[in-house]
């Protein structure tokens, strides 16, 4: 096999590794993402349209612009329940209350803006799809009373320190 040959090998063997390494970037094992797409009544993207995602829990405040395709992604976001805020020059105000963002989930939510001005404020309170149908990933999250009905085998508690806690 001459060296060009064996080099092509290892880049194809490598590509699809590099492609699922792509994938799961955005979340990890104890984080989630939130992503979508904010259109206009026709249907049509809005570029650089503003989101914003806010911890009911904690507070904490992210902000991302939406691309020239109208679709925004949210990526490590701590599980919980999110407000999420859109805003665009010339639509009204929109604002879902309450996301839930699981573990290793990522919910999908679309959002479309009513034509308006920017002082007017439209709250839809709905939920995300319940089957995710973005990643074919899985996960839960464990609630405490399920880790402490856990049998410690050799009574080692570092058999359990790496599950995710409410």
């Amino acid at each position: 096999m001459r060296p060009s040959e064996s080099l092509r090998s290892v880049g194809l063997l490598t590509l699809p590794l590099t492609s699922a390494a792509v994938v799961l970037i955005g979340q990890t094992s104890g984080t989630g993402a939130l992503t979508g797409t904010v259109t206009d009544p026709s249907n049509a993207v809005i570029a650089n349209a503003t989101v914003t995602v806010t911890s009911n829990d904690t507070n904490q405040t992210r902000t991302t612009n939406t691309g020239t395709d109208g679709s925004y992604r949210f990526t490590l976001l701590p599980p919980g329940n999110y407000r999420v805020t859109f805003s665009a020059t010339g639509f009204k105000l929109s604002e879902v209350p309450s996301v839930a963002v699981n573990v290793t989930e990522t919910p999908v939510l679309d959002r479309k803006l009513e034509v308006g001005t920017q002082t007017e404020q439209v709250v839809v309170e709905a939920q995300t799809e319940a089957l995710q149908t973005s990643t074919s990933s899985l996960g839960t999250t464990i609630e405490s009373k399920d880790v402490l009905g856990l049998p410690l085998s050799t009574r080692n508690f570092t058999q359990i320190v790496g599950l995710p806690l409410e």
